[in-house]
């Protein structure tokens, strides 16, 4: 009845109408509404409710459903001004722009103090939990048929695909 996008109203989930000697239906046939967008975003985690029960973020959403979200660990919103709940409107539309989640790099993670590692030459390190951008840099051995991993290095993340090093984790000996 109501195409991609759009939903009919609520007051009759039977969907049964009859067609009365005057010509009109009852109860009056209804109006499809528009929808608000799905809400998809890497990174982020949504929760969406329509009339008190959970509905799924991932569909099209009636107007009244409201949705909450928040970031994935080590990720943070772009923009601290943004409410952590969006409205969909009647006319279809998010009353915000959904929200972006950034990496937190280079701020260490609150929730993980006092831990301390010792990894390389005797110098202390932190756990990869408070500092969720250094990286272990790990070289394959395999003796006697048996592969196995030994760290090597270290390094940190300057992007998501980018590791910064120094030069003689790379070179062989």
């Amino acid at each position: 009845f109501c195409g991609l996008g759009t939903a009919a109203p609520d007051s009759n989930p039977l969907g049964a109408y009859a067609c009365l000697s005057s010509g009109d239906w009852s109860p009056e046939l209804p109006r499809c509404t528009l929808q608000c967008e799905p809400l998809v975003k890497p990174h982020v985690k949504f929760r969406c409710e329509y009339n008190s029960a959970e509905v799924n973020c991932s569909n099209y959403m009636r107007p009244g459903t409201v949705a909450t979200y928040e970031c994935d660990l080590f990720y943070t919103l772009n923009n601290k001004l943004v409410r952590d709940d969006n409205h969909c409107l009647e006319e279809g539309k998010w009353l915000l722009d959904p929200p972006q989640c950034e990496p937190d790099c280079g701020v260490p993670n609150p929730l993980v103090r006092n831990v301390t590692l010792t990894v390389a030459h005797g110098v202390d390190t932190k756990d990869v939990l408070e500092f969720p951008w250094h990286v272990g840099l790990h070289m394959r051995n395999s003796s006697a048929g048996i592969l196995e991993w030994s760290n090597h290095c270290g390094g940190s993340l300057i992007s998501p695909h980018l590791v910064l090093t120094g030069m003689h984790a790379l070179l062989t000996h």
